[in-house]
């Protein structure tokens, strides 16, 4: 890992909230690798061939435990290489910028650009007379004069042949230049194409976000506690990848954390949801001399909605289709930017009430997780999950988890 360091987050719990008047009503850890206002750039989809099939940030969180305790800890561990993997491909990107100002590179550049001109302006020569002779052939082809046309296309191919010959040295010297140019950044491309590789997971075609936190000291999640613990892992609609992530948490809650399998719920509506949490309630009862744990997991789409009660853009009359749902909120518009929605449907007018919010969540939580306090674990695997932490920009208020300087880039 590189020594490259963030700063260090100041001491103390500051309980996540989007609303500012409104925090989550017990002591909680959220954890997300997608920022407010902003979509996760993960591997879902983008390598077919690549072996997890799943989220990029399950799958590195769930890499982070082999050699952590705790989620928070394999958390910390990827923000930490996030950074320093996109640190260095920003470092890698200056140097290359730095030796493409360089003379020897500005003449290489300029003698390219230059064959390239001339090869434009001699291939012009030739255009007025192959456009021709191929109006021609077009003609004879519809007339099937089929003798025409075979003796057009012996003289186009003749034109080609002779635009060929007379472009060659151009090309010829382009081909040189470039190669020369080639060289000059060829150490600088190399390292920058090994920095870019570390960032976006498997094949590094896309880069991660930053990844969001708010926690201080959450008890009752490491491998070491011995406490019962329950968990909800929800799945959301539209994401094949959701099913790979739910089979891989389920299987690790079970391997490294001891959990029984009826104690792991799965919903895929708010209906099962709420069902969930009836039953996780029950267990806190039932355990509550024990200090119980809960787990609260999604995977899937996740958007902002403005209002929290419609799905409609504000600046259109239509329903917004699954592909336009992420721009649902006016980006000039800072009242819009203060809810998360979790997408557990296709999402339209009819189906908003199959969409978890987060009020909707905080509600729930509030309701059954009264048992839970400070030991409730939240990781969403979700585009926009830092709206589940942020507080409303609208207020003026920073959001916790940038004015801690975890690393996070403020949007």
């Amino acid at each position: 890992m590189s020594d490259v360091k963030r700063a260090k987050a100041p001491s103390g719990y500051t309980r996540a909230t989007t609303d500012p008047d409104k925090p989550y009503p017990i002591r909680m850890a959220v954890l997300s690798a997608g920022r407010q206002g902003q979509e996760t750039y993960d591997s879902r989809y983008l390598n077919s061939k690549a072996p997890y099939k799943g989220g990029f940030y399950t799958e590195q969180l769930l890499k982070g435990l082999n050699e952590s305790d705790s989620f928070q800890q394999a958390h910390d561990r990827f923000e930490q290489e996030t950074w320093n993997n996109n640190h260095q491909e920003r470092e890698a990107s200056r140097a290359l910028n730095n030796v493409k100002r360089t003379p020897a590179y500005k003449e290489a550049d300029a003698g390219v650009h230059e064959a390239e001109r001339k090869i434009d302006k001699t291939s012009e020569k030739y255009a007025p007379s192959l456009k021709s002779l191929q109006q021609r052939r077009a003609e004879a082809e519809k007339d099937k004069r089929l003798k025409d046309v075979a003796e057009l296309d012996r003289q186009i191919a003749q034109v080609k042949e002779m635009q060929a010959l007379d472009i060659k040295p151009e090309q010829d010297l382009r081909d040189n230049w470039s190669k020369k140019r080639d060289a000059i950044t060829a150490p600088a491309q190399k390292r920058l194409d090994e920095a870019s590789s570390k960032v976006g997971g498997e094949g590094g075609s896309r880069k991660p976000l930053p990844v969001s936190s708010e926690y201080q000291g959450i008890d009752g999640w490491k491998k070491s506690d011995k406490n019962p613990k329950t968990a909800l892992l929800i799945k959301g609609s539209g994401h094949k990848a959701a099913d790979t992530d739910l089979a891989a948490m389920k299987e690790r809650l079970i391997k490294d954390y001891g959990l029984k399998e009826s104690d792991i719920h799965v919903a895929t509506n708010p209906d099962e949801v709420k069902a969930a949490m009836a039953k996780m309630e029950q267990f806190g009862k039932t355990n509550a001399a024990q200090n119980p744990a809960a787990m609260i997991y999604y995977s899937g789409h996740g958007f902002l909605d403005p209002k929290n009660e419609t799905l409609k853009n504000p600046n259109a009359t239509d329903a917004v289709s699954r592909s336009k749902s992420y721009n649902a909120v006016d980006r000039d518009d800072p009242e819009g930017m203060h809810r998360g929605t979790l997408q557990l449907a296709h999402p339209t007018d009819k189906t908003k009430d199959q969409m978890l919010h987060e009020h909707s969540l905080k509600d729930l939580i509030g309701t059954h997780f009264k048992n839970f306090d400070n030991r409730t674990l939240m990781i969403l695997d979700t585009c926009f999950g830092g709206s589940f932490i942020a507080k409303n920009p609208a207020s003026g208020q920073d959001n916790p988890f940038q004015s801690r300087n975890r690393g996070t880039v403020n949007v």
